[in-house]
């Protein structure tokens, strides 16, 4: 069911922003971080292509959040679980191994991007790609697919991107997008009898 993906996919965005700013301010990584510094923290990660929103969104609003989730949260993750002959489960050592590992790998994908794009708060930024990507594995298995995690990376994307433009400055404009979001995903899903 879409809408059931759609609302899994925000419950998880809002869910990350909680958990992350709550983990990011115990942790005094970034002390005092709320899910305002936590929106804004990612949006400082996302790379612009000469100045074009359109164009942006496009490719990191879209097409590469699909191809990241898949090849990594996906893929390689099946891929390692398969080779170790380890079950899929929460529950299991093995699989948060694989979790970890699989996470440490994106973000070493993403430090290059972010050393392109400045190294303050590098360390911030890099702990939200490594939640990020915990977050996208723990949803592929208590999913049992990679529709919600893709969903997932692109309303991140899209917000990032979008706050990068000052399109959104606080939360509530936020909130309004992802319901605009949700609008827009169900007239373009809508079947006709």
């Amino acid at each position: 069911n879409r809408l059931q993906s759609l609302l899994i996919a925000i419950g998880a965005y809002f869910g990350f922003l909680l958990t992350t700013s709550l983990l990011l301010s115990i942790t005094k990584i970034l002390p005092g971080s709320s899910i305002n510094s936590v929106a804004q923290l990612y949006a400082q990660s996302q790379p612009i292509l000469k100045d074009s929103l359109l164009l942006t969104i496009i490719s990191f609003g879209l097409v590469i959040p699909i191809i990241e989730t898949y090849n990594f949260f996906v893929r390689l993750f099946e891929y390692i679980l398969d080779r170790a002959k380890t079950s899929i489960s929460l529950t299991d050592y093995r699989t948060w191994a694989v979790i970890i590992v699989i996470a440490v790998a994106f973000v070493f994908f993403h430090i290059q991007a972010k050393l392109g794009a400045g190294a303050s708060g590098l360390n911030q930024s890099l702990f939200l790609v490594f939640m990020f990507a915990i977050t996208s594995m723990i949803l592929i298995i208590v999913r049992r697919q990679g529709f919600e995690a893709i969903l997932l990376h692109i309303i991140f994307n899209i917000v990032a991107i979008t706050t990068s433009f000052k399109i959104f400055t606080n939360f509530i404009t936020i909130l309004l997008f992802i319901s605009a979001f949700i609008a827009l995903f169900f007239i373009a899903t809508r079947r006709t009898k």
